[in-house]
C-alpha cells in the first residue's frame, strides 16, 4: 500500500516550501517513505539532510549482522508468504574462498529498518547533534509547525521541547509555533505560546501553498538583501 500511495497535500506543501527556500528541516514519525516521493533524500547518511525519519522507513530492509540495506519492494513476494530472507551480502561472503577453511557462519536475516515502540535508536547521537544545530540556527520569524503527531513518544516530545524552549526564550526572534490539529484542546505538553490551528492537515496545506503564491504588499526594500526572497511577517492567525 505504501509503494502505491500518492503523497498527500501536506507532503506537497513540504516540497513547495523546500523549493521556495523556506524549509529548514523536517522531523517525521512516518515510516511509509512518502517523503521520498516528493524528492527528499531519506536515505542520506549526512548530517545536512532535510528530512529526518525518526522511526525509520519500511522502504528499506536491513541485515541484522552486516547492516547492509536493500529495497523492500524487491523482496515483497517472499515477505507476503512469511518467508525469512537471508542477507545476500552475508551469503556471498560465506561462499568466498577465504571463508572455505573457516567455520560456516549463519547469514544475517533482513528486517524492515524501522524502530518499534521503546526500541533505542541507533542514530540517537547523530540526531542529538542535528537538533542542537537546528536550535542554534533559529532566527527571526522562523516558524515551527507541529502536525500529525499525538505527542506520545518520549523522543519526539524531547526534540519538540528543545526546539520550543529555544524559540520561546528567544523573545527577540518573533518566532511562531503552530500546532495543527482538529482537536479542541492543545496537549498539556505544549506551552501557552502555541498558536493552535484547528484545521485538517490537507486543507491547511492547500491554503498555505496558495498564501505563499499570493503576492505580498510588503516593501522589500526595507528588508536586508538576504531576506528579500523570504515572505516576511506572515499573519498566521
Amino acid at each position: 500500500m505504501a509503494i502505491q500511495a500518492e503523497p498527500p497535500k501536506f507532503h506537497q506543501l513540504l516540497r513547495f516550501l523546500d523549493n521556495s527556500g523556506l524549509l529548514h528541516r523536517v522531523y517525521s514519525q512516518n515510516i511509509d517513505g512518502l517523503e521520498a516521493k516528493v524528492g527528499f533524500d531519506i536515505f542520506s547518511t549526512k548530517g545536512s539532510q532535510k528530512c529526518i525519519l525518526l522511526h525509520g522507513s519500511i522502504t528499506n530492509i536491513q541485515c541484522e549482522k552486516c547492516l547492509g540495506l536493500y529495497m523492500l519492494e524487491n523482496y515483497l513476494p517472499l515477505l507476503q508468504v512469511g518467508h525469512p530472507i537471508d542477507c545476500p551480502a552475508c551469503l556471498d561472503k560465506s561462499r568466498q574462498p577465504a571463508a572455505a577453511s573457516k567455520r560456516p557462519m549463519k547469514p544475517g536475516r533482513l528486517h524492515p529498518k524501522i524502530l518499534l515502540f521503546n526500541q533505542p535508536s541507533p542514530t540517537e547521537d547523530k540526531l542529538a547533534h542535528i537538533t542542537l544545530d537546528d536550535i542554534k540556527s533559529i532566527q527571526s520569524n522562523h516558524v515551527l509547525l507541529i502536525a500529525g503527531t499525538s505527542l506520545q513518544i518520549p523522543g519526539v516530545k524531547s526534540i519538540l521541547n528543545s526546539l520550543i524552549k529555544a524559540m520561546v526564550q528567544s523573545k527577540s526572534t518573533n518566532c511562531t509555533i503552530i500546532y495543527l490539529d482538529t482537536a479542541s484542546k492543545i496537549p498539556s505538553v505544549l506551552p501557552k505560546e502555541i498558536l493552535h490551528v484547528k484545521m485538517d492537515c490537507q486543507e491547511f496545506s492547500a491554503l498555505t501553498i496558495e498564501k505563499i503564491k499570493t503576492p505580498v504588499t510588503f516593501n522589500y526594500a526595507t528588508f536586508p538583501a538576504a531576506r528579500r526572497d523570504f515572505r516576511p511577517l506572515w499573519d498566521w492567525s
